[in-house]
């Protein structure tokens, strides 16, 4: 699970972003999306399984909205979304993602994680019927996209 929150400069919204995936050492010379050999032996594979977009304030204002996105399996083909780990420690992790994107991870203590019945209820695995279900969102990346998004949003 990785947490991000985002305050405007101005104070004017506050949002959150949840992705709850799957991770796992990335096979000695496969291929990101991007088309880079892992010869580092430092890739990890992703299987992204639930995103999660929510505005919590605007203008000072509590609000709820949330978004939550779904990804469609890995179509046959298609490369595996993965990380590459350009250095890792205990508060510290930047990665580059599989369209050469860089990324950097601040660990922050008192960032609240989900807890087992919140992932469960988002990932489906605990609700009995559909209306027990969380709205799940479907959206289309544009061809000119990231890999990345364009996995997310693949028809």
């Amino acid at each position: 699970e990785n947490r991000g929150t985002l305050d405007h400069p101005l104070k004017l919204a506050h949002w959150q972003t949840n992705v709850i995936g799957d991770v796992r050492v990335a096979p000695a010379g496969s291929l990101n999306a991007a088309g880079v050999k892992n010869d580092r032996g430092n890739r990890v594979d992703v299987d992204f399984r639930v995103l999660v977009f929510v505005l919590d304030e605007v203008f000072g204002r509590p609000v709820r909205f949330q978004k939550i996105l779904i990804p469609r399996p890995l179509a046959k083909g298609k490369p595996q979304p993965a990380n590459d780990i350009t250095y890792l420690d205990e508060t510290l992790r930047i990665v580059r993602g599989g369209d050469g994107a860089l990324f950097i991870f601040q660990r922050e203590n008192d960032v609240k994680l989900l807890t087992a019945e919140e992932r469960n209820l988002l990932l489906g695995s605990s609700a009995t019927s559909k209306q027990e279900r969380i709205d799940v969102g479907i959206g289309m990346a544009e061809k000119s996209s990231s890999p990345e998004l364009q996995f997310l949003f693949q028809e």
